[in-house]
């Protein structure tokens, strides 16, 4: 008996997990039947903190970003999950010396609004973000120097400099006339990018502000 009624359990197993399926492509359908891409730029400061116990310093630099992310509604305008990509550059200058920065960004924001109207949306994000930093030079008298490469006790004590980063994100946003958005973003570095043996650490913190056309 249990010989004949095991094709008959599987086939009933078989049905359940069809249904899985389909029911998962159905949402995943659904999802991106709402799903938009927007392509945006802006400002960015980016402060490079670095603490020895109630001391600390910033190093600012500005620049600007370019951005493209992929808003997926999970629950109409009110709940959304987007993924991105994006590129940024910075630089800033102190005594002579230039000093410039490129990084690549990952993030993954989980984006809360709400629609007034089909031209006028609020909202707020927050989310991790993954971050690999391209370049970062310093330049004198025209000899340039990447801070990846160098392990010198002038520069970062005993320690060296790291190009991988993970951020937390959050921020505001407002879409209008239902194809142009603005928003306002903050990142703070949760990883300590320079690994000295001492107490020292070392940052990286992100303000934006830009706009992006929706499509």
């Amino acid at each position: 008996l249990t010989y004949l009624r095991q094709p008959y359990f599987n086939l009933i197993h078989m049905k359940k997990s069809i249904k899985i399926l389909v029911a998962a492509i159905a949402l995943l359908i659904s999802a991106s039947a709402h799903a938009q891409i927007s392509v945006g730029a802006g400002y960015l400061n980016t402060s490079l903190i670095d603490k020895a116990g109630a001391a600390s310093e910033n190093t600012n630099f500005n620049g600007f970003y370019i951005e493209g992310d992929y808003q997926i509604s999970l629950m109409d305008d009110f709940l959304s999950v987007v993924p991105g990509v994006r590129y940024s550059m910075g630089s800033t200058n102190f005594q002579g010396v230039k000093w410039s920065e490129q990084y690549i960004d990952i993030p993954v924001m989980f984006d809360l609004g709400y629609s007034f109207s089909d031209r006028f949306r609020l909202f707020a994000f927050t989310g991790p973000e993954l971050s690999l930093g391209l370049s970062s030079k310093m330049k004198l008298d025209g000899v340039s120097i990447s801070m990846y490469d160098v392990n010198q006790e002038e520069y970062f004590g005993d320690g060296k400099y790291r190009r991988f980063d993970i951020l937390w994100g959050y921020g505001v946003g407002v879409d209008l006339l239902g194809f142009l958005r603005i928003k306002a973003s903050c990142d703070s570095g949760l990883l300590d990018r320079v690994n000295t043996s001492d107490k020292t650490t070392t940052h990286r913190n992100l303000f934006r502000l830009g706009v992006a056309v929706v499509f």
